[in-house]
């Protein structure tokens, strides 16, 4: 019974999550709304100024929620399955995490993981066709995500195997240039260490982890620190300041 209740209530987070993208989409189609009013111009200064700003705070939220969406519906599956959608519970599986987090993000989500071969790898000329047809959860464009994994050498199954405590262990980094949605390549953590201390001044990206909580990373952050929070079973419990999702209120006028 207790089992089934568990199976029960991740299924409920899963459509949990589903609704909360279904909720992203139109916001999105607001900030390509503001987006395109600012490309035609003809704003005067304040104006202006007042768009820009509605426009950072809306991609800024539309950021954090993409990953707050993911992160929801990978610790659900987890709970399901037992096991991470990166952690393969099988040899059949060549996907990537991505695509095994399809079913729980909609119905049009869910046709297109019925088209994709999971026993076969991204660049299978069956899945080939799909590899531009990404979901906008994973990235703004239609073939690279730029949420992605830290691979540590370390397998982590569950959440029982983070040593370090899952507020102290980042899930997803962003990463500007992008990824193959597709693929089941991660990030080591010696290119995503580079990536964050060679951020210019005033840059940062998110970190997000397996408490669903986020902060921003700049590249004033010590190394050890960050490494440490790539890391799940290093025994070092790091910590740092953690931020809240910003509320969606900006109006498009």
């Amino acid at each position: 019974i207790e089992n089934l209740n568990r199976s029960n209530q991740a299924k409920a987070k899963l459509r949990q999550a589903a609704k909360m993208y279904a909720r992203l989409k139109p916001k999105i189609q607001r900030l390509e709304a503001m987006q395109k009013q600012k490309q035609r111009g003809g704003l005067v200064p304040n104006e202006l100024v007042k768009l820009e700003l509605a426009i950072q705070q809306a991609t800024n939220h539309i950021r954090l929620k993409k990953f707050r969406i993911c992160g929801n519906a990978m610790l659900e599956i987890q709970r399901l399955y037992r096991n991470f959608p990166f952690a393969k519970s099988n040899d059949r599986i060549k996907i990537g995490w991505r695509v095994r987090l399809l079913p729980h993000l909609g119905q049009a989500e869910s046709k297109l993981y019925d088209r994709i071969d999971i026993t076969k790898p991204a660049e299978d000329p069956s899945n080939i066709l799909y590899s531009n047809k990404m979901p906008i959860v994973f990235g703004d464009g239609d073939s690279l995500s730029n949420m992605v994994r830290i691979d540590t050498g370390k397998i982590v199954r569950n959440q029982l195997q983070i040593i370090d405590g899952t507020s102290n262990t980042i899930m997803f980094l962003e990463y500007p240039d992008g990824k193959k949605w597709m693929e089941a390549k991660p990030v080591g953590i010696d290119d995503a260490v580079n990536l964050v201390t060679g951020l210019k001044d005033g840059e940062s990206l998110i970190a997000f982890f397996y408490d669903l909580s986020y902060c921003y990373l700049d590249n004033t952050i010590d190394e050890q620190l960050l490494r440490n929070l790539l890391d799940p079973n290093d025994g070092n419990n790091a910590k740092i300041a953690k931020g809240k999702l910003i509320p969606f209120d900006v109006p498009l006028d």
